[in-house]
C-alpha cells in the first residue's frame, strides 16, 4: 500500500472511533518516542516475544528524531492491522508544534503534503482506561470536577486550543516531594497548561474510580519515574536527538499493583 494511502485509510478508521479508548488484559505502556524507530522496534519485540495483547503507545512520535516518518508509517499500519493497538496523542502530533521542533520540514524534505498528517494527529485518542487506569499523554485537568467520559465530547483539532484538550496533552505532575502541598500551578511550558500536585492527582482517581495514572511527556534520563505516593507513573521511551544519555523504559502492565518497567538498554 501507497503511505499516502496508508496514512488516509489510517485517519479514517480511528474517524469513526471514539477518542476515550477502552482496554482490557494484560499490556505493554510505552512513552515518548520521537521518531526513535529502534525503540519501538524494541518494545515491539518484547510484547511479540512475551505474547502481551495490549500496546499502548503515550503519543509524541514526531520531532527531534532521524525516523519520524517511519515511525508514522509504522502506526498507521498498526491502527489498520492490530485490534489491541491504541496509539494516543501526544502535545507533539499539533502542527504548530511540529513547525517549531521539525516534523514539518522532516515533509518538506521528503516532499510530502501536510493536510493528512493533519486529518491523522487530530483523529488520534486521546486517553486510554481500563477499570482502574487512567492512560494519557500530559496529565489529568485541573477542573475540580472534570470526568474523563468528557472526553469523547472534545474536538478533533489540528492545532490544539480546547482548554481541556491542551491541559490532557500538556499538564505535568509536581515531581518534588517538598512541594507536595501545591494542589496546583503555572506551567512553565506555557500555553495555559499547568503542573499539579498529588493532592489534584488523588481527587481525579478518587472521582472517576481510578488507582493509577500512567503518562508520557515529561523528559526523563532514568526512563521512568514514580510520583504523587505511586499514583501517578511517567515513562519516557526516546533515545532520539536530545534524547541520547535516556535509559528508554516502557510499562508492562498486569494491573495498578502489577507492573514491571522494563529497560532497553540493559
Amino acid at each position: 500500500m501507497k503511505f499516502a494511502d496508508l496514512i488516509n485509510e489510517a485517519s479514517e478508521y480511528m474517524k469513526n472511533k471514539p477518542l476515550l479508548r477502552s482496554f482490557q488484559g494484560e499490556s505493554i505502556v510505552a512513552g515518548d518516542i520521537h521518531g526513535d524507530i529502534e525503540s519501538l522496534v524494541q518494545v515491539m519485540k518484547f510484547r511479540e516475544k512475551n505474547g502481551i495483547k495490549n500496546l499502548i503507545l503515550l503519543g509524541d512520535y514526531v520531532d527531534r528524531g532521524t525516523h519520524q516518518i517511519e515511525v508514522i508509517k509504522m502506526v498507521c499500519e498498526l491502527v489498520l492491522n492490530d485490534l489491541n493497538f491504541i496509539p494516543l496523542r501526544g502535545n507533539h502530533e499539533d502542527m504548530k508544534i511540529c513547525t517549531r521542533y521539525g516534523f514539518i520540514q522532516k515533509l518538506v524534505n521528503a516532499n510530502k503534503p501536510v493536510d493528512p498528517f493533519n486529518n491523522l494527529f487530530s483523529n488520534l485518542p486521546i486517553s486510554a482506561i481500563s477499570e482502574e487506569l487512567f492512560l494519557v499523554h500530559g496529565g489529568v485537568p485541573v477542573h475540580p470536577e472534570f470526568e474523563v467520559a468528557e472526553i469523547n465530547n472534545l474536538p478533533r483539532e489540528w492545532i490544539v486550543k480546547e482548554n481541556l484538550l491542551l491541559q490532557l496533552l500538556w499538564n505535568d505532575p509536581i515531581f518534588s516531594k517538598t512541594e507536595e502541598h501545591i494542589k496546583y500551578r503555572d506551567s512553565m511550558r506555557g500555553y495555559d497548561c499547568f503542573e499539579f500536585g498529588p493532592r489534584t492527582t488523588r481527587k481525579f482517581l478518587k472521582m472517576n474510580n481510578f488507582k493509577l495514572i500512567i503518562r508520557g511527556h515529561s523528559y526523563l534520563k532514568t526512563g521512568y519515574k514514580w510520583a504523587h505516593n505511586n499514583k501517578l507513573l511517567s515513562l519516557f521511551t526516546s533515545k532520539s536527538g536530545p534524547y541520547d544519555q535516556v535509559r528508554r523504559s516502557f510499562a508492562h502492565v498486569n494491573n495498578p499493583s502489577d507492573i514491571d518497567i522494563i529497560n532497553i538498554d540493559d
